[in-house]
């Protein structure tokens, strides 16, 4: 967490970032935050879009695409962000975007902006599925109201088969798993999330959640699952 820590300070917008710098400096998360701005009054506005204003990192795999970029600072190269885990799979979905017969698949919380982005910025084709926008603000996550088509075709399948018909629909995947884990009713600490982000099925206790992450490992199909869906 110490690493991820690091890595949120520095991306953290300059000047009066106002609801950016309420969120970073005050720890709130996005679910504390909108009830600030609605309930409480605080003004908000939108920031130009860029990495430093829309990119999170606050998951393995958010770091490991942050220190590949070609600005990333000295001070977080030197850092460890899970390369040895992470880093054949985002080579092999970079690979993918850049060739015009493949064709990858993004789920979850995915806005209007991001599915631009993909489709002009991209060689391959995009296949998107939009679920569940603002679903931790809303306290779907944690009500069990969440809902996502994938989460359905999860239950009556099973994960190797999933993963399975999804490699049918794709080459490759951006998975927010999230959604996923909160239509299923899966509530996993933060230290299993991440064990999952990374692949290690073997360090879950989570019965259905290992089955789940070793499966994804297993899956044919390069993929990136993580608590966020980004263009980066």
């Amino acid at each position: 967490m110490q690493k991820l820590k690091l890595f949120a300070n520095f991306v953290e917008p300059p000047g009066d970032g106002g609801f950016f710098q309420l969120q970073y400096r005050g720890g709130l998360g996005m679910a504390q935050a909108f009830p600030v701005h609605q309930q409480g009054g605080l003004s908000s506005r939108q920031l130009d879009r860029s990495a430093a204003t829309l990119l999170d990192v606050d998951t393995p795999a958010d770091a490991a695409v942050l220190k590949r970029h070609p600005a990333c600072p000295p001070e977080l190269q030197t850092l460890d962000t899970w390369d040895r885990e992470l880093g054949d799979r985002i080579d092999a979905l970079m690979r993918l975007v850049t060739t015009p017969e493949r064709e990858l698949i993004v789920a979850g919380r995915v806005g209007a902006p991001v599915w631009s982005y993909l489709e002009s910025q991209t060689a391959c084709r995009v296949r998107m599925l939009a679920e569940e926008r603002g679903m931790q603000a809303a306290g779907r996550d944690t009500s069990g109201e969440a809902r996502t088509a994938l989460g359905f075709l999860y239950r009556e399948i099973g994960p190797a088969a999933f993963f399975a018909r999804l490699g049918e629909l794709g080459d490759g995947m951006l998975f927010d798993t999230r959604v996923l884990f909160a239509h299923l009713g899966w509530q996993p600490s933060a230290q299993d999330r991440f064990a999952s982000d990374l692949f290690r099925s073997d360090a879950l206790a989570h019965g259905e959640l290992r089955e789940f992450t070793a499966a994804a490992r297993a899956a044919p199909a390069a993929a990136r699952h993580t608590a966020r869906t980004r263009a980066a």
